[in-house]
């Protein structure tokens, strides 16, 4: 021990105190989750009117008993209709007493307007959640939950402070899209930024990439290949592909503007 360097030995040192507190976090009894307690009932591609006009589609789960209940609101771009289990949150918190508004962001699957990512959620995230909070199922009192892009628009919506915003959970969502996301600060990511974006989002609805990713498919549109092109704006067409946003941020690579 005491040849090795004093670095070495600190971070050796470290991890012996470290040990205790990482075993007793994993021996912690967390509370079980309460049994359900009530039916349910389901709306279907419930309108959620915008301010701009434009319509956006949830389908609201609630207790079957009619009453004034809190409301959760999760506002996905990958359909609230995803199989296998997209349903499953909503199901898990609408059986214990919430009501749970599960919705389509503004130009994907079944809601109106275009599709840009990142670029209508606090403004959209607000209306959802003010509609929310007054319809005869809310005692006003109105939270967000969801991971990732699901996430993200808890964040844009809690900027604009929605008064009827009590709480939000949002799970590996990053709070600045420029320096979290689309790049990590500053550095373009660009493995993620064109699979999740013109490869898998580039419209309506989800892209299949099974073309692009099969096993001894053909190198021409292979993502593994493509991904190697230059210049970065020719890139998505190898894969017949046009996403208008993502040659917008190929537009935009410093933190401006677009991005604030």
């Amino acid at each position: 021990m005491k040849n090795l360097p004093l670095v070495i030995r600190l971070l050796n040192f470290a991890w012996l105190l470290a040990v205790p507190y990482l075993a007793a976090a994993v021996a912690h009894d967390f509370p079980t989750a309460p049994p359900p307690r009530n039916d349910i009932r389901i709306e279907n591609r419930v309108a959620v009117p915008m301010r701009d006009g434009s319509i956006l589609y949830a389908d609201v789960y609630r207790p079957a008993e009619d009453g004034k209940y809190p409301v959760i609101v999760s506002r996905t771009p990958y359909s609230t209709e995803r199989v296998p289990s997209a349903y499953a949150a909503a199901v898990f918190f609408s059986r214990r007493g919430y009501v749970y508004v599960f919705q389509d962001v503004r130009g994907r699957h079944e809601s109106d307007g275009r599709w840009e990512p990142f670029r209508d959620d606090i403004d959209d995230g607000y209306d959802t959640i003010e509609w929310a909070a007054k319809q005869p199922w809310s005692n006003g009192k109105v939270g967000m939950e969801g991971g990732s892009y699901l996430g993200h628009v808890q964040w844009r919506a809690a900027q604009a402070k929605p008064p009827h915003l009590t709480a939000i959970f949002p799970r590996v969502a990053s709070t600045s899209i420029y320096h979290d996301w689309i790049t990590v600060n500053g550095g373009w990511r660009l493995a993620f930024n064109f699979a999740w974006g013109p490869v898998r989002q580039e419209s309506r609805i989800m892209q299949n990439t099974g073309p692009h990713t099969m096993a001894g498919g053909p190198e021409g549109i292979s993502y593994d290949q493509v991904v190697w092109h230059l210049p970065l704006n020719e890139m998505q067409g190898l894969l017949g592909r046009n996403a208008l946003f993502y040659r917008a941020w190929l537009a935009h690579p410093d933190y401006d503007d677009y991005w604030r």
